[in-house]
């Protein structure tokens, strides 16, 4: 089934690589999907390996929030596209309480209120702090509570793909 654009709401604050949005504008514009055989393709062109699907996460309230692919919802919209296909996502339900904890062995380690915050975009350097964290054995949990502002920020107006600070970015024709 697809989902509207509209009903996504971003997890981050802004979009890091403008480059690569206009790029994928051209592939939506063009039929593409972002789907497996993309994401394959993908994989083999550039040698990065961490792709997925799109993946969201729904909760009990019915809000929906983009957990990774920000890029590619944000560029099937300046392409003007209004939804995702179900060949291009996986959904799977949370509940606050998952989002707002950390949880090591899953490495989720950027827990925030989705409802009132969102993180920052560029994550590498706070993971590279608590895999310090980790290795010296301290009480990480308490260390990522006190460190919070150091990847998270207020929600603001942040509730559509349109409303990320660098989705101002001019589409491509």
């Amino acid at each position: 089934m697809s989902i509207f654009i509209n009903n996504l709401i971003p997890t981050q604050s802004e979009i890091r690589d403008f480059d690569q949005v206009q790029i994928m504008i051209k592939h939506a514009r063009n039929g593409g999907l972002f789907d497996e055989k993309e994401i394959d393709r993908h994989i083999k062109e550039s040698g990065k390996e961490h792709n997925q699907l799109i993946q969201l996460a729904r909760f009990k309230d019915d809000l929906i929030f983009i957990r990774d692919g920000h890029h590619r919802i944000l560029s099937k919209y300046l392409a003007g596209l209004h939804q995702i296909e179900d060949s291009e996502y996986e959904i799977k339900d949370w509940k606050y309480s998952q989002y707002n904890n950390s949880n090591l062995k899953a490495n989720w380690v950027t827990p925030f209120n989705p409802k009132k915050e969102v993180r920052n975009n560029d994550l590498e350097e706070w993971k590279n702090q608590v895999s310090k964290w980790i290795a010296s054995e301290e009480d990480v949990g308490k260390k990522i509570q006190e460190n919070r502002h150091c990847y998270v920020l207020p929600r603001g107006d942040i509730w559509h793909i349109r409303q990320l600070k660098s989705a101002r970015i001019p589409a491509t024709k």
